[in-house]
């Protein structure tokens, strides 16, 4: 069974064959099948007619009109040729860690994915943050990095992690499972890996010369969680600041308060080492750092250096940058 919309689709392998090919709407023939599993039916019935389709199970009996049979364009046939990249659970756990850093902004197409480099791990980038997660164990595949489209990884949805091989053929990414495959149109443009790697390699020159501070926020995950929680009910607005001071003993974060103004403040304990003082950020992307990982370094002297938070698991280093401001009026 093929859905298409386009430029991208997902062959799913069903033990349910039917005497002709058929084309029904995808949304409405993918709901009655389920309310169908839901109530239990097993035995449903196909017939296929000149007019359209009809499809019965149990008392219920759904009728679809004739759809012109579409041209696929060898969409249809699953590639054989080409090699393919062998894929783990951990793979696709380190992709969902970088998820909230893919560019949403349609004019910029280049960034809205995650870019695969095989020996060097997995960049995403909107222009305001900029995540990058390396493999403890340097991968051996020596091939040219590959841009992951956001809009493709999301047909998998919570099947991701099933995602066993990656294929790149005639422009087309496809990601095989065991009962299904996802293909779709790889991006125009090229992911700006130099740039990305550079910003980092100039923010660490920086860090190791001038006075920073060190943060790492010291709370048992469910304080952390509600905590954060608590700061998300206000931070709608993606440009929603937050004034952040760093104090001996935590961090204090604040919206803006003020007579007649909704706002909020929540403390963070941490352990603090370097100067004190007090920086602006956006509190979405702030959080967004922070549900990854707890320590991060910042020069308070300097604005231009963009926060750098970092968190390393078995197998895994996590690296990302999250650009600060002066609020207006400072």
């Amino acid at each position: 069974m093929l859905t298409f919309n386009g430029d991208s689709g997902v062959i799913w392998f069903l033990p349910w064959t039917a005497a002709a090919p058929f084309t029904v709407p995808a949304d409405s023939f993918v709901r009655l099948l389920d309310s169908f599993s839901q109530q239990g039916i097993t035995d449903v019935k196909l017939k296929i007619g000149d007019k359209g389709s009809e499809i019965s199970g149990g008392n219920s009996k759904a009728q679809f009109r004739s759809y012109p049979t579409m041209d696929f364009a060898g969409h249809r046939a699953v590639p054989a040729k080409g090699k393919k990249l062998m894929v783990v659970p951990e793979f696709w756990k380190a992709v969902n860690r970088l998820t909230f850093s893919v560019c949403q902004d349609e004019t910029k197409p280049q960034l809205r994915g995650l870019y695969w480099a095989p020996k060097h791990g997995l960049l995403a980038s909107d222009n305001y943050r900029i995540s990058h997660l390396t493999f403890t164990k340097a991968d051996p595949i020596n091939l040219p990095g590959i841009l992951l489209p956001d809009r493709i990884l999301s047909h998998c949805g919570t099947k991701l992690g099933g995602i066993t091989e990656i294929s790149v053929a005639n422009n087309l990414l496809w990601l095989y499972s065991t009962d299904f495959v996802v293909y779709g149109t790889l991006l125009a443009g090229e992911f700006p890996e130099a740039g990305i790697r550079k910003i980092f390699q100039n923010t660490f020159t920086i860090l190791k010369s001038q006075k920073m501070t060190r943060v790492t926020v010291q709370m048992e995950e469910s304080q952390l969680g509600a905590a954060r929680y608590r700061l998300q009910l206000f931070a709608g607005e993606l440009t929603t600041p937050v004034q952040v001071t760093v104090q001996p003993k935590g961090i204090l974060l604040q919206t803006q308060l003020g007579e007649g103004m909704e706002g909020i403040e929540e403390f963070f304990s941490a352990t603090v080492t370097g100067p004190e003082g007090k920086f602006w950020v956006n509190l979405r992307s702030f959080l967004d750092a922070m549900q990854e990982a707890r320590t991060f370094n910042v020069v308070l002297a300097d604005i231009t250096v963009p926060l750098y938070f970092f968190d390393v698991r078995p197998g895994t280093k996590f690296q990302h940058l999250v650009v600060r401001y002066m609020k207006a009026g400072e």
